[in-house]
């Protein structure tokens, strides 16, 4: 638990790529939500240390991390990234040549991954939709990477902006065509179920 909280804290400090953020504490798992907000409005969902749901501005969804494996959006598909150990690999010989050498190995998430990863985003997104709104719950806010004291009117109006927010993130998933979180989306979104 000790262990768990230092997570939290370091998260909520380190994350200067959001200096919109926001620590949500949650009285089932995951316990707490971290909800980091970039200034060009791509949007991440640290649900405690086992699940992350990073959107694009458009809220279409570019990369996960959930049940230990680490997804990305490529084409409007999540592939999984897998990182190979340079042992690994038969084909080289040269000892220098493996240890600076990465390579990801990938594979398509298959439908019952897709199930899953969305059924999981459906319990965390209705637990935030149900709990955002009520001030109590938020322990700390972040607003221009400035700590918001908890009286004040700016911290009031940050807790409405993250539960507009929230509330506006889609039920179903859509997947962005890249991982990037500036990429502009097509009109027509890749649902994570399989199209017919």
């Amino acid at each position: 638990m000790a262990r768990q909280e230092a997570d939290r804290e370091d998260l909520l400090q380190e994350t200067i790529a959001y200096p919109r953020r926001g620590l949500l504490a949650l009285d089932q798992p995951p316990n707490w939500v971290l909800l980091g907000e970039r200034l060009q409005g791509a949007i991440s969902i640290y649900g405690g240390s086992d699940s992350v749901f990073q959107f694009n501005r458009d809220g279409y969804l570019r990369r996960v991390f959930w049940q230990g494996t680490k997804w990305a959006a490529t084409s409007g598909q999540l592939e999984s990234l897998v990182r190979i150990k340079p042992h690994e690999e038969a084909d080289l010989t040269n000892n220098e040549e493996k240890i600076h050498r990465v390579i990801h190995q990938r594979h398509a998430a298959n439908e019952l991954e897709r199930q899953r990863m969305q059924s999981h985003w459906e319990q965390l997104r209705q637990t935030l939709v149900q709990t955002t709104a009520l001030y109590p719950q938020w322990s700390r806010v972040y607003w221009d990477s400035q700590l918001i004291e908890r009286s004040s009117d700016l911290w009031h109006a940050a807790v409405d902006h993250f539960t507009r927010r929230l509330r506006r993130l889609p039920k179903r998933l859509s997947i962005a065509q890249s991982p990037s979180a500036f990429a502009a989306e097509p009109s027509d979104p890749c649902w994570l179920e399989e199209k017919a």
